[in-house]
């Protein structure tokens, strides 16, 4: 973790932050039904394939600890270091042959050890072939493509595989617009004064936005990194709606709900750094549950 010893500059929340990719793609190989918003399943089928990957691969041990903070102290600002990023729709009645394709994205620490990223893998490949909603519908792992391109070093004991980082500079595009169009895909929590919000409102959204970007990159929220307020940002168009969503959590024996806010909304009253922070949300999502795909949204680009 980060300490702020010093004030810093705004955009230094944008400049931090860096992540990489794993597209997988899955085939079903029985007809069933499941989910059709897969990120809460993907979560909970990924932690235990995770788990069982420990028991294969002893090296994936210390993977897990890191995918689950088991070894950290407990922060507000504290976020899980990787999210599932699937299409809303993406699951339903499945015919045998049917394909899904989905992306787990991480910090780079998650690939920092030659061991990680064949557990990665190998996890991705038992979450499959154990089966995903309640009926436990099995796929099987047929392709994985590491974004944004892999890295092949050679080490003492052969070639090693690293993925390559997103950084904001591979996403910034000049806008001279103060008004942004932007859909939300999957279900968006935005929670205010302890409570979620059931429409937009364009100061919360951009501060959250801020706070996830801010915890990914790991910086401590102190006196001198301080969020800005964002109050010259309004809404000018809503055209969301609630839709309902739950997941099955395992550990607790429930249901929770991620139901959350889905459609179009504009926003006015942009700057360069709130258009720097929507690029990097487009990629790492907002608000709450980003880890099951939650708060996943796209930039309408005119």
């Amino acid at each position: 973790m980060v300490h702020c010893k010093m004030s810093l500059p705004t955009n230094a929340i944008l400049e931090r932050p860096s992540w990489f990719a794993l597209q997988f793609e899955l085939r079903a190989l029985e007809e069933g039904s499941i989910p059709r918003f897969l990120g809460p399943v993907f979560h909970g089928a990924f932690g235990h394939a995770l788990r069982e990957s420990c028991v294969q691969l002893p090296q994936a041990i210390p993977l897990y600890d890191l995918c689950y903070e088991r070894n950290s102290t407990s922060s507000p600002n504290r976020t899980q270091p990787f999210l599932f990023d699937v299409h809303r729709d993406c699951g339903g009645n499945m015919r045998c042959g049917d394909g899904i394709r989905a992306q787990w994205i991480g910090k780079p620490i998650l690939a920092s050890a030659p061991a990680f990223l064949p557990a990665l893998l190998y996890s991705l490949k038992i979450m499959a072939a154990n089966g995903l909603g309640p009926d436990l519908v099995p796929f099987e792992l047929i392709a994985v493509r590491i974004l944004p391109h892999p890295i092949f070093r050679p080490d003492d004991s052969g070639i090693n595989i690293l993925p390559a980082v997103y950084t904001f500079t591979d996403l910034q595009k000049p806008s001279d617009s103060e008004r942004a169009e932007i859909k939300l895909e999957t279900p968006t929590q935005l929670v205010s004064k302890n409570r979620i919000l059931k429409s937009v409102d364009g100061p919360i959204f951009f501060r959250r936005l801020w706070q996830r970007i801010a915890a990914w990159g790991e910086f401590e929220l102190c006196s001198q990194i301080k969020p800005p307020f964002f109050d010259e940002i309004g809404v000018k168009c809503d055209e969301t709606h609630w839709q309902l969503a739950e997941r099955w959590s395992s550990r607790q024996q429930k249901r929770l709900d991620v139901s959350g806010l889905v459609g179009r909304v504009t926003f006015s009253g942009l700057d360069n750094f709130a258009w720097g922070l929507l690029r990097i949300g487009e990629q790492l999502h907002v608000g709450k549950n980003t880890t099951c795909g939650l708060g996943k949204y796209f930039i309408m680009e005119k």
